[in-house]
């Protein structure tokens, strides 16, 4: 009881003065609007981080959707680039296929143009022969 007496600001005696309660009676009030305004401060910081929280979160969730976006882009381009491969491997096919369709052409005609020369000689020969 000493304790709370001295804590209060309360002399020793058993019954406190009408001063004494006032002045304790101001520090009660005083303690209790600054622990008000303590939880206000708190309520207010509290938020505001609640707000930077959820700004961080729509951010976040953007990012997010973008990275996936930019993934099924990335998907379609890759498969854009196998497709062109695989066109580019089946042009090189067909253009190995020509040049070899086009060497047994010039083989063919080099095989004409020796025979032609073969019809030609035994007729120039036949004709030199006839006119002897």
């Amino acid at each position: 009881m000493q304790n709370m007496k001295s804590m209060f600001g309360m002399k020793g005696d058993a019954h406190a003065s009408s001063e004494d309660l006032d002045r304790t009676a101001d520090r009660a009030k005083q303690t209790a609007r600054l622990l008000e305004e303590a939880e206000e401060n708190f309520k207010a910081e509290l938020m505001a981080k609640n707000e930077e929280m959820t700004a961080m979160s729509a951010a976040l969730q953007d990012m997010q959707e973008q990275l996936l976006t930019e993934k099924r882009t990335q998907s379609v381009l890759d498969d854009q680039v196998e497709e062109a491969k695989l066109e580019v491997r089946q042009r090189e096919e067909e253009a190995e296929e020509l040049r070899k369709r086009a060497k047994d052409l010039q083989g063919d005609i080099t095989e004409l143009e020796q025979s032609i020369q073969t019809v030609v000689r035994r007729g120039t020969s036949g004709t030199s022969s006839r006119e002897g």
